[in-house]
């Protein structure tokens, strides 16, 4: 049949288009290609290189190609992906016609087509994949952290960590490091002894993993994560290499929030001990007490672009208050202050969980939206069906001075700016109403002077009428207690409710936390 006539045949290039198009394998479309130029034009032989940055990968290669090349054609995918095709000369002593040239060009262009969808798909597939497994990675951890909460002891702690670690990493080379004092190795396996693993944790603050570690331990350790609560670096959770493969950042953010939840859990049992040991004749209510009170972040945190101080005063010996802070950058602070229904030990386990499942998400959840819907699942599906969490989420990023924040139910936070008080109200339902997923707006706002949260212990003071303090009475005191720096605001903002009250003792629990820019 004539190449001129094959050029004409609309219906056979279609039919050659569809056949690529539709299927997504890399080596049927380099394959047909070869085939249908080999065939059409009676070649001796063409071959096809594949180049991925420059280095060879892979070449296909149809009939013998012992002739000399008549025709060189390159073609690019995403830059960095190259295919040459190299055709031989014709069987019968002719050279490759013009119109013949113009046909590969043709046929070429249909692969590039056929190339391009395979790898767009590719990078879907990917995708999805990645999307998976962060979405497994979350769901793992909420079973962690649960399963944690239930172990008694320090040493069923780190053989529950260690299973998790082999299930989700494919490794059995981990260690685990508490440093509060000293160092205290609970786990090594990783092929070092303690001696060599202790020379090590000092350097673990200063030090990249892949870069400035010694040489001889660079192929031991693979990843080194501090585990740090309330702020504080409590230990090291160290991982040695995969059975097979490399970790990816899917892993390596696991790893961080596993630190978080294991510390959690080992400080938590560490406290539990301690007050066992100390108070044993006490009550479990003075008990709870007192782990509520250590599971509070520090009051003060200061950075050199802003400061913060708060403080919770429980009505009762243990309250349903709770607030606290995670560095997520050098930059960036999630701090979160809530109010959990009820008083007394049901709403301090409430609490309790609660903060176990921010101190877990804040490293991993980076979208505020997203981590204010995942811990409206977590308390959804861990609390009675009467028990539900007002809550305030503020995401600050200090070299932007801005924040992002969602009011989950919340009494409204006042912002300073100018001498004027903003009520910040955008947000969504209260904290385990509804099952997830929910929709949270969001309000990103300039941070200029000073933002004070609080839980309605403070707005619903009770003057010896009955009176309620109420927001104007809030507004009429935050607008004097802005003007001072944040601890001093707090005691001020706790004495004039106090005052309004008339005596010391309060109805429900209060919370204050002020957040100033220096």
């Amino acid at each position: 049949m004539n190449i001129n006539k094959e050029l004409i045949n609309l219906t056979s290039l279609l039919d050659f288009s569809n056949k690529l198009t539709q299927n997504l394998s890399e080596e049927f479309i380099i394959n047909s290609t070869l085939f249908t130029i080999i065939g059409k034009l009676s070649i001796c032989g063409v071959k096809a290189t594949k180049y991925v940055d420059n280095k060879l990968v892979t070449t296909f290669k149809k009939g013998k190609l012992e002739c000399d090349t008549q025709i060189t054609e390159e073609i690019f995918i995403d830059n960095n992906i190259k295919y040459v095709f190299q055709l031989g000369q014709k069987v019968i002593e002719s050279q490759i016609s013009d119109v013949e040239k113009q046909y590969v060009k043709l046929i070429i262009s249909i692969a590039v087509t056929a190339l391009e969808n395979y790898y767009n798909f590719q990078k879907l597939q990917f995708q999805k994949i990645q999307a998976e497994k962060k979405s497994q990675l979350l769901e793992t951890l909420f079973e962690i952290s649960r399963s944690f909460s239930g172990l008694s002891s320090e040493e069923k702690i780190v053989k529950a960590l260690a299973f998790n670690i082999m299930g989700q990493l494919m490794t059995n080379k981990f260690a685990v490091v508490k440093t509060n004092g000293e160092n205290t190795i609970l786990r090594n396996t990783l092929g070092i002894t303690d001696r060599e693993l202790s020379s090590i944790i000092p350097k673990l603050k200063k030090i990249k993993i892949r870069k400035d570690l010694e040489i001889e331990y660079r192929d031991i350790i693979k990843i080194a994560t501090p585990m740090n609560i309330s702020g504080n670096t409590e230990g090291y959770l160290i991982i040695g290499p995969k059975m097979h493969g490399e970790y990816d950042e899917q892993d390596f953010s696991f790893v961080s929030s596993l630190a978080s939840t294991a510390i959690s859990a080992l400080e938590n049992e560490r406290l539990i001990q301690e007050e066992i040991e100390k108070k044993r004749f006490e009550t479990e209510l003075g008990l709870a007490t007192e782990i509520q009170k250590r599971l509070l972040p520090k009051s003060i945190l200061e950075t050199d672009r802003f400061s913060f101080y708060g403080m919770t005063k429980p009505s009762s010996e243990v309250g349903g208050d709770y607030f606290d802070y995670v560095k997520i950058s050098d930059s960036k602070y999630l701090f979160v202050i809530a109010d959990v229904t009820g008083k007394g030990m049901p709403a301090a386990l409430i609490m309790s969980n609660m903060q176990a499942a921010i101190q877990s998400l804040a490293p991993i959840e980076k979208d505020l939206k997203s981590l204010v819907d995942t811990v409206n699942k977590v308390v959804y599906r861990n609390t009675a069906k009467d028990m539900f969490i007002t809550a305030f989420f503020c995401l600050l990023d200090s070299d932007k001075n801005t924040f992002e924040y969602i009011n989950a139910g919340h009494f409204y936070p006042l912002l300073s700016s100018n001498g004027d008080l903003k009520e910040l109200k955008v947000g969504g339902v209260i904290l385990g109403f509804l099952p997830s997923p929910l929709v949270y707006n969001s309000e990103i706002l300039p941070f200029e002077d000073t933002l004070v949260m609080y839980t309605d212990g403070l707005n619903e003071a009770t003057d010896p009428d009955g009176n309620e303090l109420g927001m104007d009475g809030v507004k009429n005191i935050v607008a004097e207690a802005v003007k001072l720096q944040p601890k001093a605001a707090v005691e001020y903002i706790l004495n004039e409710a106090q005052k309004y009250s008339h005596n010391d003792h309060l109805t429900d629990d209060i919370s204050i936390v002020v957040l100033k820019k220096k």
